[in-house]
């Protein structure tokens, strides 16, 4: 092999490592906003599964509506609602309680948190407990 190909081959291995190495240290300087991006496309699909599934009853503000805000637990916002844990909160989901249907089985484990996490932060506006 000569001396021109040999440097051409270690010329190309050369420009093409420090291309890796730039685009590894954009990734890894870019992780942040990606965390971010999957915690609002997160509460994205939670606020289209609260609507689909809990507005009818719960309001879409989590309040109730004209015709169930009466009913006892309806009103995510309330005391009540406020003093339940996260596992509290899940467990209701996931088994109903009164005339609220169970979810088990219609959502999965993933959205039910998702959705607890959903009503703690935008319903009730706190974090999950």
């Amino acid at each position: 092999m000569n001396g021109g190909a040999a440097r051409g081959r270690w010329a190309r291995i050369s420009i093409a490592t420090s291309i890796l190495g730039v685009l590894v240290f954009s990734a890894c300087q870019s992780s942040p906003n990606r965390e971010v991006a999957a915690g609002s496309d997160e509460l994205a699909k939670a606020r289209a599964i609260f609507q689909r599934e809990c507005a009818t009853c719960h309001g879409a503000k989590g309040e109730g509506t004209a015709m169930t805000q009466f009913v006892a637990n309806v009103n995510l916002k309330s005391a009540q609602a406020r003093a339940l844990s996260d596992e509290q909160l899940r467990q209701q989901i996931i088994n109903g309680k009164g005339a609220m249907p169970p979810f088990a089985g219609r959502l999965t484990p993933d959205q039910i948190d998702a959705l607890v996490r959903y009503i703690r932060q935008e319903i009730q506006g706190q974090s999950n407990r």
